[in-house]
């Protein structure tokens, strides 16, 4: 029993020996040495403490090593980059003369030309989800959106803050697009104050988006206002007032017989027309009518040119008008007002009278709309919904059709 306690003290010493050695390697190997002869067993312990200690030491000092190391590189080369990265903003960088009052301004300004170009637009940012053709418009921009001015690449800066704009890209402070119409409106700023107005219409290619200067003078005009720090307003009336010998009001083009609201059905539904003296609105969309002879000098020079004037047109202020003409309905002797484009250059347009008939017994007026070179009636209007309901398609047997449009004698 004394001699198992005794085996037991000694093995616990030279576990003791063991971890002496292993954190004291060089107390472990001068025992190891003293006691190889003496004491072979705690010799032993002690050595292998010795050899596992200094084993340890050297794996931790290559762990460390490797570890400061990688740490002073990637330091390095951080600082590097943060370096490099300060000189190109220092260099790049510019401050705008651009704060929340002109932007508000601006934004009443695109709402009054909105509705007086009979237009819907809406504010892009990099959040609106602005849908332009078959791409997101805001995803685009965060993907640094460049641009193509008259074929030449230009980086683009959007919508930068006033304090941290760019020297060398377009700076676009603001952006309106009426996506259905396919109209991106872009405000540019430039550290001098000077600034532009953008119009795109066409799809983005190749990341790029192609745009031009606007020629609309309006909207150039009331932009450099904004950029002074003044409010604009987009109003239709000063070109009316330039394009008619009355500057006061538009003579007159529809009769009062044509004035009202009116019923037709028309591909399975029924729809509403809506006439005053200078406008006609298909299921509330007004259109504004003027006689042929009140074009512009500016108006005239567009309908005279060869080339493709498209985009012009788009961005005059009588691109939605309608061109009127008076004549005579034909088998009727009643007025009838024929409409086409102001800018329409081809094609018969449409046609308007309005004829007394018996309907349920009594005289009722109908208006009649005709198309095409021959004067077809397409669709008759009513003065209710009821009527419009129970006579639908219905066309009379003295109105112009597709085979009986020789017997009359158009006029």
């Amino acid at each position: 029993m004394s001699r198992l306690r005794s085996d037991a003290k000694q093995e616990s010493a030279s576990i003791g020996w063991f971890f002496l050695g292993l954190f004291l390697p060089i107390v472990g190997l001068i025992l190891f040495l003293v006691w190889i002869h003496e004491q072979p067993a705690k010799a032993k312990r002690s050595g292998i403490g010795a050899l596992s200690g200094c084993f340890i030491g050297i794996m931790a000092a290559i762990i460390f090593g490797v570890f400061v190391h990688f740490k002073v590189t990637s330091h390095v080369t951080s600082s590097s980059a943060t370096t490099s990265s300060k000189i190109v903003s220092s260099q790049n960088h510019t401050t705008i003369a651009w704060n929340k009052t002109k932007d508000h301004h601006l934004s009443e300004f695109m709402q009054s030309f909105a509705k007086a170009k009979h237009q819907n637009y809406t504010i892009v940012s990099s959040t609106s989800k602005t849908q332009w053709y078959s791409k997101n418009l805001s995803t685009a921009i965060k993907h640094h959106l460049s641009l193509t001015v008259d074929d030449a690449h230009q980086s683009a800066n959007w919508f930068p803050s006033a304090k941290h704009a760019s020297a060398k890209a377009t700076n676009i402070i603001a952006a309106y697009a009426d996506s259905k119409k396919h109209r991106l409106y872009l405000f540019t700023l430039k550290a001098n104050g000077t600034g532009k107005v953008l119009i795109a219409q066409d799809a983005i290619k190749n990341g790029r988006l192609s745009v031009r200067q606007t020629k609309n003078e309006q909207l150039k005009t009331g932009y450099q206002q904004i950029l002074k720090g003044n409010p604009a307003a987009f109003t239709s009336n000063a070109s009316s007032q330039q394009s008619t010998s009355s500057a006061a009001k538009p003579k007159p083009v529809f009769p009062s017989n044509f004035i009202g609201t009116w019923y037709g059905w028309s591909y399975g539904k029924q729809y509403t027309v809506i006439i005053t003296e200078n406008s006609i609105a298909f299921d509330d969309k007004p259109l504004p009518v003027h006689w042929q002879n009140e074009h512009t000098k500016a108006d005239k020079q567009l309908l005279m040119s060869n080339s493709d004037i498209s985009n012009e047109i788009s961005e005059s202020p009588h691109a939605c008008w309608q061109s009127a003409m008076l004549s005579t309905a034909p088998g009727a002797n009643v007025p009838m007002i024929s409409l086409r484009g102001w800018f329409q250059t081809a094609g018969a347009g449409e046609f308007y009278w309005v004829e007394s008939r018996d309907l349920n017994g009594t005289q009722q007026p109908v208006l009649a709309m005709a198309s095409g070179a021959q004067e077809i009636v397409d669709t008759n209007f009513y003065q209710t919904p009821q009527l419009a309901d129970q006579y639908k398609d219905t066309i009379f047997s003295d109105e112009p059709t597709t085979s009986n449009y020789s017997e009359f004698t158009l006029k």
